[in-house]
């Protein structure tokens, strides 16, 4: 849209959300409701597909599937890759000037 006020403004959003969305998905691993981290990864995903986090929306597709198949164990080992892709496209906006 060429609307860089607008962009930065949601990013920023995403960026300061984030960190409250990662922690109710680490409480519903820890609650063993396979469910509910399926639905938080959703949401994870369709955050991360707005601001074009590849990486990140990746990694919840992977997280969305293993809550869905109720493997909490890959949802578990899938969340340290949940919070580096976050780190990762956190830094990329940094280095691009945009935070």
């Amino acid at each position: 849209m060429g609307d860089r006020q607008l962009a930065g403004i949601v990013l920023s959003g995403f960026l300061g959300d984030f960190p409250a969305q990662l922690e109710k998905l680490r409480a519903r691993i820890d609650a063993a409701d396979a469910a509910g981290a399926q639905q938080q990864a959703h949401a994870l995903k369709g955050a991360a597909a707005t601001v074009a986090a590849d990486g990140l929306q990746a990694v919840a597709v992977a997280m969305e599937r293993a809550g869905g198949d109720r493997q909490l164990d890959r949802c578990g080992e899938l969340l340290p890759r949940v919070a580096s892709e976050f780190e990762r496209f956190k830094s990329a906006l940094d280095a691009a000037g945009w935070v």
